[in-house]
């Protein structure tokens, strides 16, 4: 029994130098100037193909105005790259001052969301759509858009940077 016990011992200690060694590197990779291994929280993925950027036809709205998104969906890989779209219109609103939002809101859209979409590097592919503004009240607000793939290709989601808005009181029958 004894006998086992000193086996044991230095098996544990191997085990746990092999545990260290392998955590250190992974600390130190996320230290060091590359940082492959590692994502800061709210970080992108340095693996995203894509940027997406969004262009309205107007920013000073009222609620329930409809107005048209541009979206700008840019391969910023140096190769081509492919995404199952999974929802080509959507978009959320936040009020800057009092952080009401509806949520993400989607447009109806007919397009087969199962077609891939390749993209050759530094290419761009535009689409648009009418977005109605929801009520989140008046005042300054931002709109995101958000492109997001459901496939092998490349999975996962994209907001554009926010585009500020103002938005104003309902419009009355007459305005």
């Amino acid at each position: 029994m004894r006998r086992v016990m000193q086996i044991e011992g230095p098996m544990s200690r191997a085990m746990r130098w092999t545990l260290t060694l392998v955590l250190g590197v992974a600390m130190a990779a996320c230290a060091g100037a590359t940082r492959r291994l590692c994502v800061d929280p709210g970080t992108p993925s340095t693996e995203v193909p894509f940027e997406l950027t969004v262009k309205l036809s107007a920013t000073d709205v009222a609620i329930g105005d409809r107005i048209q998104v541009t979206y700008y969906l840019r391969n910023i890989a140096p190769t081509s790259a492919a995404a199952c779209p999974n929802g080509w219109d959507e978009f959320q609103i936040i009020n800057t001052a009092t952080k009401a939002n509806r949520g993400l809101l989607h447009v109806s859209s007919a397009i087969d969301t199962n077609t891939a979409v390749r993209l050759p590097s530094r290419a761009t592919l535009t689409w648009v759509h009418e977005a109605e503004i929801p009520d989140v009240g008046v005042g300054e607000a931002q709109f995101s858009g958000r492109f997001a793939s459901g496939c092998g290709q490349w999975t996962g989601q994209l907001w554009s940077r926010p585009v500020t808005i103002q938005v104003l009181a309902k419009r009355t029958v007459g305005n």
